[in-house]
């Protein structure tokens, strides 16, 4: 049904379901509203400009879709992953400020829940990666339009939850190849490193907590050959170290910071008293090239240090870089 009027919505509410079917809208401005339930635009075409700025929805489908002119979610929030599957971007998209209030769970869900409705609306039992690929493709959508505005940054946001699915795809494989295994466990990897290099903040306490926790280590392996190395410490720096650390656990204890950011407190007192002390010990295998002898357990130490450390700085410089992670 063609809609050739301009359709506007400011500050409004909808508190039940908006379903939407199969329409032609010419200019259409929905700003500032609360989409409080499900809201559905399926294959419907907005001809000219559309304006969703500044709205909230709790779940959004836009599947199959046209947006014939720009189109605007400028300071949009999606509190449920939305599904933009097989939606067409002719114009520029605006995902300025827009906020995704959903992790990976959430995301497993909305696709779990997809597929239940579908199987008990048609009674068929349609396979759990159809639907997966459905949300795959709609983050997909929403990159590519970003990369071809040369809009970056918003894209890799996007591109992160692209990624999401597909380590939810592989999940959801009964029989995986070797290559599904390696594929899972390194978005898995990243995942965790730095939210697929989203995250630089999340990728710095990793590398502080892999320095302290070689330095604790390697600490160790030589206090148990020399116990006299003790008298050379620092008696300041261990009753500041002490101090640091008690207060790091009673932030801990009363919930003012999350456990990861704990064990990144402790190792970076551990990675001071490395630079103070040791801090070639820092740059990994570059210390067996010296004339320094190491014992077994050392020199595997070293060994693996090296590769771990590698691994989270090459992601380091790949997360510092806005563009490193949405192909060009």
């Amino acid at each position: 049904m063609p809609i050739k009027q301009p359709i506007s919505f400011l500050n409004c509410t909808f508190k039940k379901d908006v379903l939407i079917f199969n329409f032609y809208f010419d200019i259409v401005v929905i700003f500032n509203c609360v989409f409080e339930s499900k809201c559905y635009f399926d294959s419907s075409v907005f001809n000219k400009f559309a304006n969703f700025g500044e709205t909230t929805f709790n779940y959004v489908s836009f599947e199959g879709s046209k947006f014939n002119d720009d189109v605007s979610f400028y300071g949009a929030t999606f509190q449920q992953p939305p599904n933009f599957s097989q939606v067409r971007f002719k114009g520029s998209l605006n995902a300025v400020n827009t906020e995704m209030l959903f992790q990976e769970q959430d995301l497993k869900n909305t696709i779990k829940k997809a597929k239940e409705k579908y199987d008990t609306e048609s009674n068929v039992d349609k396979s759990l990666i159809y639907f997966i690929n459905d949300f795959r493709d709609s983050f997909r959508n929403l990159k590519n339009a970003l990369i071809k505005d040369n809009n970056l940054l918003d894209a890799s946001n996007f591109h992160k939850y692209e990624l999401y699915s597909k380590e939810i795809e592989l999940d959801s494989k009964k029989t995986k190849t070797l290559k599904d295994k390696v594929e899972k466990w390194q978005l898995w990897f990243y995942r965790n490193l730095c939210d697929h290099h989203t995250d630089l903040l999340l990728n710095l306490k990793w590398l502080i907590i892999a320095i302290g926790l070689f330095t604790s280590l390697y600490f160790v392996s030589r206090l148990i050959q020399d116990i006299s190395i003790l008298e050379s410490l620092n008696p300041f720096g261990i009753c500041f170290s002490i101090a640091c650390a008690f207060i790091a656990l009673i932030l801990y204890w009363f919930g003012h910071i999350e456990r990861l950011d704990f064990f990144a407190s402790l190792n970076a007192v551990i990675t001071l008293w490395i630079i103070c002390y040791k801090p070639q010990l820092i740059f990994g295998i570059a210390n067996l090239l010296g004339n320094i002898k190491y014992n077994g357990f050392e020199n595997f130490l070293i060994t693996i240090y090296t590769i771990v450390i590698g691994l989270i700085i090459f992601s380091l410089q790949k997360t510092a870089r806005k563009n490193s992670i949405v192909p060009n």
